[in-house]
């Protein structure tokens, strides 16, 4: 699926930040910014996007359909599926 509303870039930033949130590191710590060349530019829409994920798990978290989509989505991720 090609032409969604986030960037390749920004994408790539995302997938990233959750293989080092899972790692114990922030994705905004300097190490993390300088390993993976991004911009302070960049370092502000990665805060955003991470800030409208959390956003958009809270409110999942009010329906039951979107629990089961974020109990589905937990499920993946600790068997690999979401790295």
């Amino acid at each position: 699926m090609s032409g969604g509303v986030i960037s390749p870039r920004m994408t790539e930033l995302l997938r990233l930040a959750a293989v080092s949130l899972r790692a114990g590191i922030s994705p905004l710590d300097h190490g993390f910014l300088a390993e993976h060349e991004v911009t302070l530019d960049e370092a502000y829409v990665l805060a955003d996007w991470m800030a409208a994920g959390v956003d958009a798990l809270l409110e999942l978290d009010r329906s039951t359909p979107g629990r089961r989509m974020i109990g589905v989505a937990v499920a993946s991720a600790a068997l690999g599926g979401a790295s």
